[in-house]
């Protein structure tokens, strides 16, 4: 049993002592930590790759159709991959859900601008977004 920390250097070093005797085969994609209504969506977007040899490429491709599917929905998303062991063509990974904070809108002196207007033209825009992503 493999036990890594550091995914890259290991799976190449796994991926190199493998190739002698047989190849990883990605059998299932776990991902935690996706709270949005995104699921079929993200499963969707990782399905093409289940059967295919486990490869450093590979890991890249699951985890980029992750965050495109996030940022496609108007989100953002950190995705990783835990210390995990991959001999049983399993691959596990974590998403964490990017919020956006305080927003702060100022302008120069010179510009006429109503504070409260602004306020309700962003919030417009951001429940539009919102209501679209659903």
């Amino acid at each position: 049993m493999l036990h890594f920390k550091n995914l890259i250097p290991a799976l190449t070093l796994l991926i190199t002592w493998t190739s002698a005797v047989y190849a990883l085969e990605l059998r299932a994609i776990h991902v935690t930590g996706a709270t949005l209504p995104l699921k079929t969506e993200i499963d969707r977007s990782v399905e093409g790759y289940l059967g295919e040899p486990i490869t450093v490429d590979l890991l890249e491709q699951v985890k980029g159709s992750i965050f495109q599917t996030y940022s496609d929905a108007g989100y953002f998303a950190r995705v990783t991959f835990p210390e995990q062991d991959l001999t049983n063509g399993v691959i596990h990974i974590d998403v964490q859900e990017l919020t956006l904070g305080d927003e702060t809108v100022s302008a120069d002196d010179s510009v006429r601008f109503d504070p409260a207007r602004a306020a309700q033209y962003f919030t417009r825009i951001i429940e539009k977004r919102r209501a679209t992503v659903y």
